[in-house]
Parts: C-alpha cells; sequence; structure tokens
C-alpha cells in the first residue's frame, strides 16, 4: 500500500486564472485552467529562467469569447516557442498548425472549447509546445 506522502506528492497544483498573468519559474508544473469568457493573456517566464526545465500545462475552462493567448516574454525572448497542435476534427482543410519558431499560441475567440489543451516544456532554449483541440482552427500557434 502506498505510503500517504507518496501519493500527495503526486498531485498537480491546479490553478483556476481569470485574468491576465504573467508566470515566474516557480510556477512549473502547474495546470491552469483558463476560465473567462472575455480571454486575457498569459506570458511566460523568461526562457532562460527555465533553464533547469519548466512545465505547464493550459486547459480551457471556459470557452472564450475573446482570444486566450499564451505567449513568450517578448522584451527578452524571439521566436523561441517551437511546436504544434493536432486537432480532433477531420475535414479536409489544414490540419495540425506548427512552426518552428513562434510567439504565441491563441486559443481562438468562438472556436475554442471547453476541454481544448496544450503543454509546455522548456529546456532553458526554447519552449516546446503540444496541445489538442475539437475544431478546426481552435488553436493557432504565430
Amino acid at each position: 500500500m502506498p505510503n500517504p506522502t507518496q501519493i500527495t506528492s503526486l498531485r498537480v497544483p491546479t490553478v483556476t486564472l481569470a485574468a491576465a498573468t504573467t508566470l515566474l519559474p516557480g510556477d512549473s508544473g502547474k495546470t491552469f485552467l483558463l476560465s473567462l469568457a472575455g480571454g486575457f493573456t498569459v506570458t511566460l517566464p523568461p526562457v532562460a529562467d527555465a533553464k533547469n526545465g519548466w512545465t505547464a500545462t493550459f486547459i480551457v475552462k471556459t470557452a472564450p469569447t475573446t482570444a486566450y493567448i499564451v505567449t513568450e516574454t517578448v522584451a527578452s525572448d524571439t521566436n523561441v516557442l517551437t511546436g504544434g497542435v493536432v486537432e480532433r476534427e477531420v475535414d479536409t482543410g489544414d490540419d495540425g498548425p506548427y512552426s518552428a519558431a513562434f510567439t504565441l499560441v491563441t486559443f481562438v475567440a468562438n472556436v475554442a472549447e471547453v476541454g481544448d489543451i496544450i503543454r509546455v516544456v522548456s529546456d532553458g532554449v526554447r519552449y516546446y509546445i503540444d496541445g489538442q483541440t475539437n475544431a478546426d482552427g481552435a488553436i493557432t500557434v504565430t
């Protein structure tokens, strides 16, 4: 039987966000629930501050009528996001947005749905992004 201390250490801190937020190195390992229909911007810590590894997950809790944006710290970083998103829907359009170098991820207003998700991992040089969405064009990388 597991030790209760071990079980507690497996819990992932979950934070509900409802306003623009700038994350810190100490926010690593958290899951952030995006919860304001009016949308807002979440700014990642400078990539250099993530040199010992940094990770976070972002999940749409409230479908946005104005975009949710996850972005790098533009003042000190340039195009340090790399990755893409899988789209669950099936059509003949351009699916699975990907870019080797971008500055922001957008959960698109009136398209992103509850449960859409991105994961962010850093090695101190880049932020690597992967994610999944239910609708075509619901998450963009630019």
